[in-house]
């Protein structure tokens, strides 16, 4: 549900007229803005001072929303603009989506019929391929950041890039691994991103299947999953006791999905 807009400016960069509050996270804010320009309904991702406010972080975030704003795909949202606020903080112009993101729907429905199932992971491993061959990881895949149309057409795919853009976030939130800064969330990260390894695609594969379809799966039939509760250190020792081991079956499923 939308909320009343306290403490935001009216206006982004002076042409988007911000209308809502969307959402709010550790990153920051979601709003929905309108583009005065184009007169459409946008959605404007604020992001911390903090987290980018220093010239190499500012860099980094530029240069990674180019790289996302050129991914072009049905599951995928689009990025349209970027740019930094008089305090510091910067933000991302995106594709407005109606609808709701996968955590409020499995929180109301709880299970999903595995036909609709198989469909929604289709259609997020599509996209999520196609930003692995634009040379594009994710990071930090969630159901929050799969959103469902109200349209009832698939599910689209948020935040490419994001977690890299802002990786200083887990320096302020603690998440270390021998000197090494890893983002996420540590529920639904692969082992070798909590070991703080060089990631590839096959980490968002594994937060994908393991992360996401496995545990939603599994809370269905019962069982604990890895919900909240699950502390940054219980993840760690289980990825540091799977050491070696690589999603290779699920990177073949996930093939064969797109």
């Amino acid at each position: 549900m939308l909320q009343p807009v306290i403490g935001m400016p009216p206006f982004v960069d002076g042409k988007y007229r911000v209308e809502a509050v969307v959402g709010r996270g550790g990153m920051g804010a979601v709003f929905r803005a309108r583009d005065l320009r184009l007169e459409r309904d946008v959605a404007i991702k604020i992001v911390r001072a903090d987290l980018v406010g220093d010239p190499d972080s500012r860099a980094r975030f530029q240069r990674e929303a180019q790289i996302v704003a050129r991914l072009q795909h049905p599951a995928i949202v689009t990025v349209f603009d970027y740019g930094n606020l008089p305090d510091g903080a910067a933000f991302l112009v995106m594709e407005f989506v109606r609808g709701e993101d996968l955590r409020h729907v499995l929180k109301r429905e709880k299970t999903l019929p595995p036909a609709r199932t198989v469909a929604l992971v289709a259609g997020v491993a599509a996209g999520v391929d196609a930003a692995h061959r634009a040379g594009v990881l994710h990071r930090d895949l969630k159901p929050e950041n799969i959103l469902l149309p109200a349209n009832g057409t698939g599910p689209k795919v948020l935040d490419f890039g994001v977690a890299k853009m802002t990786d200083t976030a887990a320096a302020t939130s603690g998440l270390m691994t021998h000197g090494t800064t890893i983002v996420g969330t540590p529920a639904y990260m692969a082992p070798e991103q909590l070991r703080g390894e060089t990631l590839d695609e096959r980490a968002d594969v594994s937060t994908l299947w393991g992360g996401i379809v496995y545990r939603h799966r599994h809370q269905a039939r019962g069982g604990p999953g890895r919900g909240g509760r699950t502390t940054v250190g219980r993840r760690r020792a289980a990825a540091a006791a799977g050491a070696g081991a690589r999603p290779r079956r699920e990177a073949s499923d996930h093939r064969r999905l797109c």
